[in-house]
């Protein structure tokens, strides 16, 4: 299937359902949109970053206690770990947290609630030496990754036999992106990949892993958060504009406060056999 009005570069497999963009972006169309303005579009604002990083503590809190009942706390990678808030959250936790971070700009801003933690490099860059992971956090990562498939491999070999992987994604099979279709507000032009729980399923799988547990990801979010969203990729313009009057108008304390957690995409949780 093909969105060819609205969204014209999505292709989608008719027999397994999974979705991507065709063609992908270029690496330069890739690089302008990954610059320091990329963390504004989801409420980001070094001046007042307590209403974001409140939020975002708040989901890496509930998604590393659901990690939590498949194994015990030690040494965690989170690949592509932005601006730091799991790294941060999973230190208080108890964890040796480290992260990657191809944005040199967020890995400063990493560097402020998880300082020295964060090394900047792409994923194909990376070498953990002998070092092997309890667990692996990808959060709404891998469908921005070109290799999804080869990521998923770096990954098990990443971790220690018994060792867990936490993923979280969009859902495209989800019933809100039924309904919306070529308006669901996960169409970003740098999603490359979108899947459903079956397609996420049978990846995971093929790159080794014996999946654990599949759920609704627990995420909190802010009216900031949320309008920076559609501010920046919905494609309806009337909804633009309201979002944008939404971000320039209303009170700080309003755009900041957190919203009760929902169940919004997918967290699934697998393991490496330990044999």
């Amino acid at each position: 299937m093909v969105y060819r009005e609205k969204v014209p570069r999505l292709r989608k497999c008719k027999s397994c359902g999974l979705a991507w963009v065709d063609p992908a972006p270029s690496a330069a169309e890739l690089a302008e949109i990954y610059s320091a303005r990329y963390f504004q579009t989801f409420g980001y604002d070094a001046s007042a970053d307590k209403r974001y990083r409140h939020v975002r503590a708040a989901t890496s809190d509930r998604v590393l206690a659901i990690a939590e009942r498949c194994l015990a706390v030690g040494g965690l990678l989170d690949v592509g770990s932005g601006l730091g808030d799991l790294l941060a959250a999973a230190i208080r936790r108890g964890w040796d947290a480290r992260g990657i971070e191809p944005n040199p700009w967020a890995r400063a801003e990493a560097d402020r609630v998880a300082p020295d933690a964060t090394r900047t490099c792409a994923i194909e860059e990376f070498e953990p030496g002998k070092v092997r992971f309890d667990l692996v956090t990808c959060i709404d990562v891998i469908e921005h990754l070109r290799r999804p498939d080869e990521a998923l491999r770096r990954f098990f070999g990443w971790l220690r036999p018994g060792g867990s992987l936490a993923l979280t994604t969009p859902d495209i099979g989800s019933l809100l992106a039924r309904l919306m279709g070529a308006h669901w507000p996960h169409f970003h032009v740098d999603h490359l990949w979108y899947f459903n729980r079956e397609t996420l399923t049978a990846m995971v799988e093929r790159a080794g892993f014996e999946v654990l547990d599949w759920r609704r990801a627990p995420k909190v979010f802010n009216l900031a958060y949320i309008a920076g969203i559609f501010e920046r990729h919905s494609t309806s313009a009337p909804v633009r504009r309201i979002a944008e009057g939404m971000l320039r108008r209303c009170p700080p304390r309003l755009l900041g406060a957190p919203w009760p957690a929902i169940r919004e995409g997918q967290l699934l949780i697998a393991r490496r056999p330990s044999c």
